[in-house]
Order: structure tokens, then sequence, then C-alpha cells
């Protein structure tokens, strides 16, 4: 196993998080349960072993119908966020927030401390009403990021774009 792989081990024992790990290549899983919902956290090491990649699973699928509306609601969540991404599967409609943290051989930032960890797992929280508010209404993709951001129904008047 990784050094980085092990790194995230301890940190997220010493959070207090319950995971699982593969035993062929160490990926750790774990259940997340936060206000907004449920979902499945992946940890991952690249192939390299300097990558360490965080990936929470959006519980929900996207219908193909609702994709495109989706999609563009998650292209302007991206501009609000500056670390890390959502990622829309036009395929399969699986949605993923994505983070990631690198070292290099002379110096390893990934110490003991995992703040993408927490960052990944606040962005699905804060933003999974909005996903689902885009896959089962009629808002607009503005509105519907309105709403998160500001925490009050959009009015036709302002939206947030």
């Amino acid at each position: 196993m990784s050094n980085a792989i092990e790194s995230v081990a301890d940190y997220l024992t010493k959070e207090g998080w319950e995971f699982r790990r593969s035993e062929v290549d160490g990926t750790i899983e774990m259940e997340v349960s936060a206000p907004a919902g449920r979902w499945l956290f992946i940890v991952r090491v690249g192939e390299n072993e300097r990558t360490v990649f965080f990936h929470s699973l959006c519980p929900l699928s996207v219908p193909l119908e609702s994709r495109q509306r989706v999609a563009e609601f998650l292209m302007r969540v991206n501009r609000c966020v500056y670390i890390g991404g959502f990622v829309l599967d036009f395929d399969s409609g699986d949605i993923c927030y994505e983070t990631y943290m690198q070292s290099n051989e002379h110096v390893d930032p990934l110490g003991t401390d995992f703040p993408s960890v927490d960052l990944n797992l606040a962005m699905m929280n804060k933003y999974l009403a909005g996903i689902a508010r885009m896959i089962s209404s009629d808002v607009t993709p503005a509105e519907a990021l309105t709403e998160v951001v500001t925490g009050v129904r959009a009015d036709k008047k302002y939206v947030y774009n």
C-alpha cells in the first residue's frame, strides 16, 4: 500500500470515520451521512502514488431528459468552487464531486491533515439539494443555484449567475 493512502486512513481514523479498504489496491470507501443526504465517498491513489483522489458519488442518477439542464447547473456551480468540481457522466447520469491532493519527490504536503476530504464532503452536502431540485422540477439552473447560494427561492427579478 502507498504511504499516501496510509496517511489518509490514519486521518480518517483520527477523525472518527468508519471506512472499508480494498485488499487489492487499498482504495478507501466510506458511507457519508450528512444533513443533505447519504452518499459513497471513495479515496484512491493515482498511478504515480503522489496524487490522492477524493470522490463523493452523488446518490441521485440524472434521467436522460434532465442531463442537459443538470449539466448547466453543475457548470454554474463549478464557477463558484475553487478546489475540485462536479462531473456528470452523460452516458450513465452519474454525478461525482472530485478533489485531489498532490505531493512531489522532495516534499510530502499530504502530511496528516486532509482539507480536501472536508471540502469534498461539504460541497456534495451543499449542492445535493440543488441537484435534486434540478431533477425533480422545472426550475432553471440559474434559479436553482440562486436558491443554494442565498438559501431562499429565486424570484424572476434576480437570479445568481
